[in-house]
Protein backbone atom coordinates (compact mmCIF):
# COMPACT_ATOMS: atom_id res chain seq x y z
CA UNK A 1 0.00 0.00 0.00
CA UNK A 2 1.08 3.33 -0.99
CA UNK A 3 0.52 5.65 1.54
CA UNK A 4 0.24 9.92 -0.35
CA UNK A 5 2.63 12.42 1.93
CA UNK A 6 1.89 16.23 2.22
CA UNK A 7 5.07 18.18 3.62
CA UNK A 8 4.51 20.71 6.68
CA UNK A 9 5.21 24.34 5.10
CA UNK A 10 6.21 25.59 8.20
CA UNK A 11 8.37 22.17 9.47
CA UNK A 12 8.43 20.48 6.70
CA UNK A 13 7.43 17.37 8.28
CA UNK A 14 5.90 15.04 6.24
CA UNK A 15 1.81 14.17 7.51
CA UNK A 16 -1.14 12.30 5.51
CA UNK A 17 -2.25 13.67 2.45
CA UNK A 18 -5.80 13.79 4.27
CA UNK A 19 -4.00 15.63 7.57
CA UNK A 20 -5.66 19.26 8.14
CA UNK A 21 -3.15 20.07 10.47
CA UNK A 22 0.44 18.77 10.70
CA UNK A 23 1.47 16.07 13.19
CA UNK A 24 4.70 17.73 14.49
CA UNK A 25 4.00 21.91 14.60
CA UNK A 26 -0.11 21.33 14.81
CA UNK A 27 0.11 24.10 12.27
CA UNK A 28 -3.13 24.20 9.74
CA UNK A 29 -1.52 22.51 6.10
CA UNK A 30 -4.56 24.32 4.23
CA UNK A 31 -3.87 27.73 2.46
CA UNK A 32 -7.24 29.48 1.09
CA UNK A 33 -6.55 32.93 2.66
CA UNK A 34 -5.11 35.44 -0.17
CA UNK A 35 -3.31 38.33 0.93
CA UNK A 36 -5.22 41.23 -1.39
CA UNK A 37 -1.63 43.44 -0.71
CA UNK A 38 1.13 40.87 -1.83
CA UNK A 39 -1.41 38.28 -2.94
CA UNK A 40 0.44 35.53 -0.59
CA UNK A 41 -2.04 32.40 0.26
CA UNK A 42 -2.42 32.07 3.93
CA UNK A 43 -3.61 29.43 6.30
CA UNK A 44 -7.79 29.57 7.53
CA UNK A 45 -6.80 31.00 10.66
CA UNK A 46 -4.91 33.86 9.80
CA UNK A 47 -6.17 37.29 10.38
CA UNK A 48 -2.76 38.91 9.38
CA UNK A 49 -0.42 37.79 6.15
CA UNK A 50 2.37 36.14 7.18
CA UNK A 51 4.41 37.38 4.26
CA UNK A 52 3.74 41.56 4.96
CA UNK A 53 1.50 41.33 8.02
CA UNK A 54 -1.87 43.63 6.24
CA UNK A 55 -4.72 42.31 7.58
CA UNK A 56 -6.44 39.74 5.75
CA UNK A 57 -10.17 40.56 4.68
CA UNK A 58 -12.68 38.12 6.70
CA UNK A 59 -14.87 35.88 5.69
CA UNK A 60 -18.02 37.06 4.06
CA UNK A 61 -21.38 36.13 5.28
CA UNK A 62 -24.03 36.32 2.69
CA UNK A 63 -26.26 39.48 2.87
CA UNK A 64 -30.49 39.36 2.28
CA UNK A 65 -32.07 39.39 -0.76
CA UNK A 66 -31.02 42.64 -2.01
CA UNK A 67 -27.90 43.31 0.39
CA UNK A 68 -24.61 43.13 -0.36
CA UNK A 69 -22.60 40.27 1.91
CA UNK A 70 -20.99 41.63 4.12
CA UNK A 71 -17.83 40.98 6.19
CA UNK A 72 -17.63 39.24 9.35
CA UNK A 73 -15.20 38.79 12.08
CA UNK A 74 -14.44 35.12 12.34
CA UNK A 75 -14.25 34.08 15.97
CA UNK A 76 -13.93 31.12 17.53
CA UNK A 77 -10.30 30.15 15.25
CA UNK A 78 -6.82 30.65 16.39
CA UNK A 79 -3.50 31.28 15.72
CA UNK A 80 -0.69 30.59 18.39
CA UNK A 81 -3.18 30.34 21.43
CA UNK A 82 -0.87 31.08 24.38
CA UNK A 83 -2.39 31.30 27.77
CA UNK A 84 -5.75 31.15 29.59
CA UNK A 85 -7.96 32.69 32.41
CA UNK A 86 -11.26 33.06 33.78
CA UNK A 87 -12.91 36.71 34.08
CA UNK A 88 -14.38 36.55 37.66
CA UNK A 89 -17.21 38.87 37.42
CA UNK A 90 -18.46 36.68 34.41
CA UNK A 91 -17.15 33.35 34.16
CA UNK A 92 -15.96 34.26 30.59
CA UNK A 93 -12.99 32.55 29.28
CA UNK A 94 -10.11 34.81 27.96
CA UNK A 95 -7.60 33.70 25.40
CA UNK A 96 -4.91 34.99 24.28
CA UNK A 97 -4.84 34.61 20.07
CA UNK A 98 -1.40 36.27 19.59
CA UNK A 99 -0.57 35.82 16.02
CA UNK A 100 -4.11 36.88 14.67
CA UNK A 101 -3.29 40.17 17.67
CA UNK A 102 -6.58 40.11 19.94
CA UNK A 103 -7.61 38.29 22.96
CA UNK A 104 -11.07 35.91 22.46
CA UNK A 105 -13.82 35.51 24.58
CA UNK A 106 -15.62 32.30 25.11
CA UNK A 107 -18.62 31.56 27.64
CA UNK A 108 -18.18 28.83 30.01
CA UNK A 109 -19.41 26.25 27.72
CA UNK A 110 -16.74 27.62 24.91
CA UNK A 111 -19.21 29.53 22.70
CA UNK A 112 -17.28 32.17 20.88
CA UNK A 113 -18.48 35.63 22.08
CA UNK A 114 -16.39 38.63 21.55
CA UNK A 115 -12.96 39.68 20.75
CA UNK A 116 -10.49 41.97 21.73
CA UNK A 117 -7.97 43.81 19.70
CA UNK A 118 -4.26 43.88 20.77
CA UNK A 119 -2.74 45.57 17.62
CA UNK A 120 0.74 45.64 19.12
CA UNK A 121 1.23 41.76 19.60
CA UNK A 122 3.18 41.99 16.05
CA UNK A 123 6.05 39.47 16.59
CA UNK A 124 5.90 36.01 15.35
CA UNK A 125 9.28 35.07 17.49
CA UNK A 126 8.69 31.90 19.09
CA UNK A 127 9.55 33.83 22.14
CA UNK A 128 7.37 37.01 22.23
CA UNK A 129 4.56 34.88 23.81
CA UNK A 130 1.62 37.24 25.51
CA UNK A 131 -0.12 36.15 28.44
CA UNK A 132 -3.26 37.15 30.15
CA UNK A 133 -4.58 37.27 34.03
CA UNK A 134 -7.94 39.18 35.51
CA UNK A 135 -8.36 40.10 39.08
CA UNK A 136 -11.53 39.66 40.85
CA UNK A 137 -12.90 43.32 39.97
CA UNK A 138 -12.66 42.33 36.47
CA UNK A 139 -9.45 44.44 35.47
CA UNK A 140 -7.88 42.25 32.95
CA UNK A 141 -3.66 42.19 32.33
CA UNK A 142 -1.91 41.01 29.44
CA UNK A 143 1.82 41.22 28.77
CA UNK A 144 3.33 42.60 25.43
CA UNK A 145 7.25 41.05 25.30
CA UNK A 146 8.01 42.64 22.25
CA UNK A 147 7.75 46.28 23.56
CA UNK A 148 8.34 45.32 27.29
CA UNK A 149 4.64 46.49 28.54
CA UNK A 150 2.04 45.33 30.32
CA UNK A 151 -1.95 46.19 29.45
CA UNK A 152 -4.47 47.45 31.76
CA UNK A 153 -7.82 46.20 29.72
CA UNK A 154 -11.20 47.59 30.74
CA UNK A 155 -14.63 46.53 29.08
CA UNK A 156 -12.82 45.17 26.01
CA UNK A 157 -10.51 48.07 25.43
CA UNK A 158 -6.96 48.99 26.56
CA UNK A 159 -7.16 51.75 29.13
CA UNK A 160 -3.59 52.01 30.00
CA UNK A 161 0.25 50.60 29.99
CA UNK A 162 3.04 50.59 32.01
CA UNK A 163 6.76 49.47 31.41
CA UNK A 164 9.71 49.82 28.75
CA UNK A 165 12.77 48.04 28.34
CA UNK A 166 15.33 47.91 30.96
CA UNK A 167 16.58 46.35 34.05
CA UNK A 168 15.03 48.55 36.98
CA UNK A 169 12.92 47.69 39.32
CA UNK A 170 10.20 49.13 37.39
CA UNK A 171 10.91 48.52 33.67
CA UNK A 172 11.02 44.74 31.90
CA UNK A 173 12.75 42.90 29.45
CA UNK A 174 10.88 40.20 27.96
CA UNK A 175 7.35 40.50 30.23
CA UNK A 176 5.91 36.93 29.80
CA UNK A 177 3.32 35.28 32.67
CA UNK A 178 2.02 37.31 35.18
CA UNK A 179 -0.89 36.36 37.90
CA UNK A 180 -3.32 37.64 40.67
CA UNK A 181 -2.00 36.79 44.12
CA UNK A 182 -4.94 34.98 45.61
CA UNK A 183 -4.04 36.14 48.96
CA UNK A 184 -3.09 39.89 48.48
CA UNK A 185 -4.32 40.77 45.22
CA UNK A 186 -0.99 41.70 44.08
CA UNK A 187 0.35 41.44 40.07
CA UNK A 188 2.91 39.26 39.76
CA UNK A 189 4.74 39.58 36.49
CA UNK A 190 7.72 37.32 35.11
CA UNK A 191 10.44 39.51 33.64
CA UNK A 192 12.16 36.88 31.95
CA UNK A 193 15.10 38.18 30.23
CA UNK A 194 16.17 39.92 33.53
CA UNK A 195 15.63 36.44 35.73
CA UNK A 196 13.06 37.45 38.18
CA UNK A 197 9.11 38.13 39.35
CA UNK A 198 7.99 41.76 39.69
CA UNK A 199 5.26 42.58 42.19
CA UNK A 200 2.71 45.36 41.99
CA UNK A 201 0.10 46.42 43.81
CA UNK A 202 -3.05 45.84 41.95
CA UNK A 203 -4.77 49.05 42.95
Amino acid sequence: MIFVRTACPWCEYMNRSAAKFCGNCSRPLSFNRSCTQCGADNPANHRFCEACSAPLLAEASPGSVGQPAVEVVVLGRFDEPVDITIHPPTGSILVTDIWNRRIQVLSPELDPLAEWPMPTWESQDLWDKAYVTAAADGTVYATDPQFSQVYIISAGTIQASFGQFGSERNRFAKPTGLAIDPLSGELLIADADNNRILVFDHE
